[in-house]
């Protein structure tokens, strides 16, 4: 009988530290996941950025190139965090940025088919049509996308800060008027309107 009453006081015990290894696994997921996302979740929606008055090349360009050093380099891209990640867990951030890179590839886009190109010809600045490549790549790519690869991959991080690095050389290319831009007002009247017309749909999506 002592036997048995000390097997079942064992297996007590036990329940009771497997209930509370199983209470403290919770608390410190949630801690991970709920805190972490609170630390990255960062939507930075300030729209005074400015650039300094004496930025060589194109102010636009520079703005662009900016945008993109500010989701890509300065804040963390969560777009593409896997699920044991806290940043996975957030749906306005990664939105947020995935619309802003959307943007800037229609302007990067844009700039290199209609301002990038001069008149008559089909050869687009090198830089310009990198960019546009580069901001085409899914915003949802980690180092390893299993649906094409088991080997790892170029993340959508690391594109976006190639398609950034593209944008600052073109700019200073063109400072030094080494890079190819179409200076003809209605090529301009057009990019523009291809710019706005992108906006609208994005409004009615």
């Amino acid at each position: 009988m002592a036997t048995v009453a000390g097997s079942g006081g064992w297996r007590r015990a036990l329940w009771r530290v497997a209930k509370w290894l199983g209470i403290g696994s919770l608390a410190l997921l949630s801690v991970y996941y709920l805190g972490g996302a609170l630390w990255l979740h960062t939507i930075d929606d300030d729209a005074s950025v400015e650039l300094p008055a004496d930025v060589a090349g194109s102010r636009a360009v520079a703005m662009a190139a900016t945008l993109l050093r500010r989701e890509v380099n300065e804040h963390a891209w969560i777009a593409n965090d896997p699920w044991f990640l806290p940043g996975s867990i957030l749906d306005n951030m990664p939105n947020y940025q995935q619309g802003i890179v959307e943007a800037l590839a229609r302007f990067a886009f844009t700039m290199a088919d209609q301002l990038g190109r001069l008149r008559g010809s089909s050869q687009t600045d090198s830089d310009l049509q990198r960019a546009a490549g580069q901001l085409q790549y899914p915003g949802t790519i980690w180092i390893f996308d299993l649906s094409s690869s088991f080997l790892p991959t170029e993340s959508s991080e690391s594109r976006y800060d190639g398609a950034r690095k593209a944008l600052f050389a073109y700019n200073a290319r063109l400072a030094k008027g080494e890079a190819v831009l179409d200076r003809r007002a209605d090529n301009l009247q057009a990019a523009l309107d291809r710019v706005t017309l992108g906006h609208l749909e994005n409004l009615w999506r």
